[in-house]
């Protein structure tokens, strides 16, 4: 939101105690114009400070196959941008662990695994890679500066050039790490103010006989929100 703050000043007009009123006066008096310009800019937050923790497991305790991928539950964080005035925005999420991606992951989130739609999480201390994650996202209220709801689905584009209808509000769109994300209805985004919204995760981690016994999953990508 642009800010233009107005400050005059003059100085004072009068001398010391007890001199008559002009005596001391001058024909100049400074003014000062004071003022701040922003950009239009947006902050995101996650719960939980973006971490999607599965804790301490065991291959026994949490049914971890020898020979197979194993698919985790789910886990769910909330995630707000709010924006200092009615913007148009797109998100992106790209993956800090792109070379580690185990491929065959299918059916996280319900969807079969691409070369796009899932992110890595790490390499073992053999550098055998540990898995894969799955994560969308499912708006729940977009609203503007007044308050009031703003009406479209969640778009998806490729490049932020043609924008298409992907999910309706309470509905989840898998995120792509070459696919760009906004709200509106298309072909254009619309202008908002504080979109809320779930980020689920789900992992699959690599047979166990191929990983080593103690390993991190370390899962890490980087979400950003830039207004349009």
């Amino acid at each position: 939101m642009k800010k233009l703050l107005i400050s005059t000043l003059l100085m004072s007009a009068f001398g010391v105690a007890g001199a008559p009123a002009f005596a001391a006066g001058t024909d100049q008096a400074p003014v000062h114009v004071y003022g701040h310009i922003e950009p239009e800019g947006c902050d995101v937050q996650i719960a939980d400070d973006g971490v999607f923790d599965y804790g301490a497991m065991t291959a026994a305790g949490n049914s971890l196959s020898a020979t197979a991928i194993t698919s985790l539950s789910a886990k769910t964080n909330r995630v707000t941008v709010s924006c200092k005035a009615n913007a148009k925005i797109q998100l992106s999420l790209s993956d800090n662990a792109a070379g580690t991606v185990l491929a065959g992951t299918n059916g996280l989130l319900g969807e079969t695994a691409t070369t796009t739609n899932r992110y890595g999480l790490g390499l073992d201390d053999k550098g055998a890679q540990i898995g894969a994650y799955a994560i969308s996202l499912t708006p729940t209220s977009v609203t503007d500066l007044a308050g009031a709801s703003v009406a479209g689905t969640l778009l998806t584009s490729p490049d932020g050039t043609v924008w298409t209808a992907a999910s309706a509000l309470n509905a989840p769109t898998t995120f792509k790490t070459d696919t760009l994300m906004s709200w509106g209805t298309a072909p254009a985004p619309a202008a908002l103010q504080i979109f809320v919204g779930d980020l689920k995760v789900q992992a699959a981690l690599a047979p166990q006989q191929s990983l080593a016994k103690d390993y991190d999953l370390n899962g890490s990508a980087i979400l950003t929100v830039k207004v349009i």
